[in-house]
């Protein structure tokens, strides 16, 4: 009889869209782990080089850990990703940008925590910022393991209000989740680039307990102004507006298991904090957002796109250190402090 084998600890997975040169990097820094109970999903999404994506994949085609999908068309940035989760096979999921870089240790450094603590759900960790080049800029991660649950505590709420968490201590793409979780609450094409977010918010509203890492553990590879045709989904402003106000809207239609969040999501807290709206329009679009109707929520809609760039309320930096301090102490609004000069400093490309 053929023999079955194990499941892995891990699933690395990997959508790819038109970076064979990068992609090759990523690929070999998943398989140089210095733990080798994973396996490497790579996904292309019927990208225009994906002939290229397929040679450059077929180097590691010997290697039985690897597997490589050719998506016979486009599914798109989310239906890409739960496409990955579907094939996964693994105990945990992780997925990894098809520009980014894993040191050797971070496998190994995540099957530590999980042994010692075996009933959890989601684990997220520190970054490293790298430019095109592969660069250091700056790096992000809390002082101290940290931990997010409703329920206990206040913190969960800045993933919420998405000012200084998640992006100042961990990246919400990349993260280790159970898979049978993350198969349950998915990526959800109606946010656009913001799907990674509202797959937090599920995550919060499920009531699993997310442990925030102080170890840096990837590198993310960001461009914000193009290089050599390279750039990221999320580089501008008019990106990042408009998957905020995708989630916005969802959440307004969305059932929420807890009352905390069901409170907050209708709250005016969350539209002036997650929309950047000043107080009183965040007021108004607030309650319209209570009522939910198709008609209620364009009137909202209608509140934000007549809204010039200059009455925008964004969060200001004293605040943002603020929060830092009160989510990890003073050490946490320092390191923030530290990554804010560097990149205002003009060292990420």
């Amino acid at each position: 009889m053929p023999t079955i084998a194990p499941l892995p600890l891990f699933s690395v997975l990997i959508p790819s869209y038109n970076r064979p040169e990068l992609l090759v990097q990523t690929i070999e820094s998943v398989l140089a782990q210095s733990m080798a109970d994973l396996e490497v999903i790579v996904s292309d999404d019927a990208s225009p080089r994906g002939s290229e994506i397929a040679s450059a994949a077929g180097r590691f085609a010997n290697d039985p850990r690897f597997q490589f999908v050719l998506q016979p068309r486009n599914l798109g940035w989310s239906d890409n990703r739960n496409a990955l989760l579907a094939a996964a096979r693994g105990e945990f999921v992780l997925l990894l940008g098809d520009d980014d870089l894993l040191p050797a240790h971070a496998l190994g450094r995540l099957a530590e925590h999980l042994r010692s603590n075996p009933d959890r759900d989601l684990i997220v960790f520190g970054y490293e910022v790298i430019d095109f080049e592969g660069r250091h800029c700056y790096r992000r991660h809390v002082p101290a393991t940290l931990t997010l649950q409703v329920g206990h505590g206040e913190v969960w709420r800045e993933v919420f209000l998405y000012d200084v968490l998640p992006m100042w201590a961990f990246h919400p793409f990349t993260l280790c989740c159970r898979r049978n979780r993350a198969v349950a609450w998915g990526y959800d094409k109606r946010c656009g680039i913001g799907d990674d977010a509202f797959f937090l918010f599920r995550a919060l509203d499920s009531g699993s307990r997310i442990d925030v890492l102080p170890d840096v553990l990837f590198s993310w590879r960001r461009a914000l102004t193009d290089e050599k045709g390279y750039i990221n989904l999320s580089s501008g402003n008019a990106a990042i507006d408009q998957g905020r106000r995708l989630i916005w809207l969802l959440a307004q239609q969305t059932t929420w298991s807890k009352p905390a969040v069901k409170e907050l999501i209708g709250s005016a807290e969350f539209a002036r904090h997650f929309l950047g709206l000043p107080r009183g329009i965040a007021d108004k679009v607030a309650a319209l957002g209570r009522l939910g109707t198709p008609a209620a929520l364009e009137e909202a809609k209608a509140c934000w796109e007549k809204l010039p760039p200059t009455r925008r309320w964004r969060i200001g930096n004293l605040c943002k250190l603020n929060s830092l301090r009160r989510i990890g102490g003073i050490r946490y609004a320092y390191f923030g402090f530290q990554a804010a000069l560097k990149r205002s400093r003009g060292r990420l490309r």
